[in-house]
């Protein structure tokens, strides 16, 4: 039979365990301050790889890292330690992570001197990238620095930590090559969602992550989950076997760590055959999805063809992937107001959003004349009474030039336009290199002054604000007689619906009063880092900055692509 302990005992016991428990209530009883958006502190503790206690003039604060996750490598807390406690560092906060009054932690990034904290613990391997915070400004920078931890092999990386669970959920791949086992075994997705991303890239390519959540099945959580983990294009140079294994057999993916360890970085991508590292046939299959630096977008469409939306003819549009209804419905519409994107008409004539994106990659409304592909600069003259013979003679000079001396300015191009052909027909619709678009104002939000300062004329200006199908329109061909006529010059400057990936200060301006400089400047960041990949994502952004009923007023007038 047990004898149950002497009561002294559990007594003895209970005190001690009252005694220990003292620091942690008296933590918890401590009035920890809030802290203003910058301010330097003291670091008094570590409390975990993402947590510490500073302490300013105003009391003591509770501090967590924006963008790292808890828990780090048993060597992260004394490392932290060692490295910050007694010394003075510069606290930033996020916009996107506003304090709450309910919580006494304070989200911010950690400056020591010229030592971005937040980033190097992830960077050394101490600890993991935070998904939670992929909004914040500096995520994707944090998010590369486990990127590179990783192929180092550092803290959580080492080869005795990369334990299965950690690589298939924090490892990279190629989302354009990986296969379906792949896709759903690395990024921990359901085998059925990993079939259906390999469906929807056979005939629409991924440029851009983003282009996920158009994948028939895609919810916005599955697509916070893996839109760190997942690339478009793979960086030979710095990749680990693991990514490179999802483009390639692990021979081959050996052969480029070895070849880039023994003879140096590649400095282009056609030294993978020049080493014998691929054939030239293995090499033009995976070419658009490598590169020797970080790419993030992919420059390339399909099929062969391209077209500007605004000049080719029905045969050019349908060449690039339109149906001949489409492409009809296009030449209708851009006969009334140039076209400013294919979503433009997507919501409004019934179009198939996957399809739709792929006729978006195929189609230009603005050419650059130095960079454009045959097929577009053919399509430049699809208005004109050129004949074949003459637009291909036209195109052939169009490329020798360039290839001589690239184009300065538009005008240049005049010389080389073929009979029948007018520069007043194509100049609103091409330019030259970094040339900025056309600063065009939303017809349906702007002010009387900004349509004025658009070319509209002051009492037609007075009659588009009056009008109470005003805000309604979505098409071209829903615009009343007294705008369709107005002067080509003015028309060129509008714009139905917004892109608020591209849009430039003036057209967001337009968008509202309530839109200031300060969130066009956040906008613009953000889209610099990720452009918005969905509706959810823009409404999310704009909560962040306490700005849904601006969102609620605008949220029909903007597209993505």
């Amino acid at each position: 039979m047990k004898r149950s302990p002497p009561r002294i005992l559990i007594l003895f016991l209970a005190v001690i365990m009252l005694f220990l428990a003292m620091p942690v209530m008296t933590a918890q009883a401590q009035a920890y301050i809030t802290l203003p958006p910058s301010t330097q502190a003291q670091v008094i503790r570590i409390v975990d790889v993402n947590a510490m206690v500073v302490r300013t003039p105003n009391g003591d604060a509770l501090v967590r890292l924006i963008g790292v996750m808890p828990g780090g490598s048993p060597q992260a807390i004394n490392y932290l330690t060692g490295q910050l406690v007694g010394q003075n560092v510069m606290l930033n906060s996020d916009p996107s992570l506003p304090i709450q009054p309910t919580n006494r932690w304070n989200y911010m990034y950690v400056h020591f001197g010229n030592r971005f904290v937040n980033r190097e613990v992830v960077e050394m391997g101490f600890a993991l990238f935070n998904d939670a915070h992929y909004f914040t400004n500096y995520f994707d920078e944090i998010a590369g620095a486990e990127y590179l931890a990783g192929g180092a092999g550092l803290g959580f990386w080492a080869t005795d930590m990369r334990e299965p669970t950690l690589l298939r959920h924090h490892d990279r791949i190629n989302i354009n090559t990986a296969t379906p086992w792949q896709i759903s075994n690395r990024l921990d997705i359901d085998i059925s969602l990993a079939q259906a991303i390999v469906a929807y890239r056979t005939t629409h390519p991924i440029r851009h992550v983003n282009d996920l959540v158009f994948v028939q099945g895609m919810t916005l959580d599955a697509f916070v989950s893996i839109r760190h983990r997942a690339g478009v294009s793979t960086n030979i140079n710095t990749a680990a076997e693991d990514e490179l294994a999802t483009m390639l057999t692990g021979g081959t993916a050996l052969a480029i760590t070895t070849s880039r360890a023994t003879y140096g970085a590649f400095t282009d991508i056609q030294q993978l055959v020049g080493r014998n590292v691929l054939t030239q046939l293995q090499l033009n299959a995976i070419a658009p999805f490598i590169s020797v630096e970080n790419d993030y977008v992919i420059d390339f469409y399909r099929p062969q063809f391209r077209a500007n939306i605004n000049l080719a003819n029905q045969l050019q549009l349908t060449r690039a992937g339109a149906t001949p209804i489409q492409a009809s419905n296009f030449i209708s519409q851009r006969n009334i107001m140039p076209l400013r994107n294919v979503q433009d008409l997507m919501p409004h004539m019934a179009f198939n959003i996957q399809n739709t994106n792929a006729i978006a990659d195929n189609m230009r409304t603005h050419t650059n004349i130095n960079t454009a592909p045959r097929s577009e600069l053919e399509s430049l003259f699809g208005r004109s009474a050129a004949t074949t013979a003459n637009i291909n003679t036209a195109v052939n000079n169009i490329l020798t030039r360039r290839t001589q001396e690239p184009f300065q300015d538009i005008g240049q191009l005049e010389q080389f336009l073929p009979a029948g052909a007018t520069f007043a027909t194509i100049a609103p619709f091409i330019y030259v290199d970094e040339t900025p678009m056309p600063a065009t104002i939303n017809l349906n939000r702007a002010t009387r002054p900004q349509l004025e300062q658009a070319g509209v004329p002051p009492n037609v200006a007075q009659q588009i604000i009056n009008n109470p199908q005003r805000g309604n329109w979505m098409l071209p061909s829903h615009l009343p007689a007294f705008i369709r006529n107005l002067p080509q010059d003015a028309l060129n400057n509008l714009t139905l619906v917004t892109n608020i990936n591209t849009a430039t200060e003036t057209e967001l301006l337009s968008l509202d009063p309530a839109m200031t400089l300060h969130i066009i400047e956040r906008i613009e960041r953000y889209r610099d880092e990720h452009p918005f990949g969905n509706a959810n994502e823009i409404r999310n952004f704009f909560d962040m900055l306490n700005q849904r009923p601006l969102y609620n007023r605008i949220a029909q007038y903007l597209i993505l692509r």
